[in-house]
């Protein structure tokens, strides 16, 4: 799943909110230098969809405030479709 992300680099808190054109407005502590911001928003990211960091990629953006990320799901034994589905529509909330 590829999601749009508006990044807000040293912010006081950190938190990851929808804009009504559904884009992720990720706000991360880290400052914008040697991809330390990067790292902290794939970390939220990653928390905001129920995933491991490594399941989260930054496929554009590496300089820039507006992302794209991919977001892989791994299915388990105690992790369907159904549980990934319903942490996409709390994410997107």
């Amino acid at each position: 799943m590829e999601v749009e992300v508006w990044a807000k680099p040293g912010a006081k808190v950190e938190k990851v909110s929808v804009a009504e054109t559904g884009q992720l407005i990720v706000s991360t502590q880290s400052p914008p230098e040697d991809g330390k911001a990067n790292a902290g928003i794939v970390k939220l990211v990653a928390k905001r969809f129920g995933v491991a960091k490594n399941q989260v990629q930054l496929t554009f953006g590496l300089q820039s405030k507006f992302k794209k990320m991919a977001i892989s799901f791994v299915f388990a034994h105690n992790k369907d479709s159904e549980y990934y589905l319903s942490k996409i529509k709390k994410a997107l909330n």
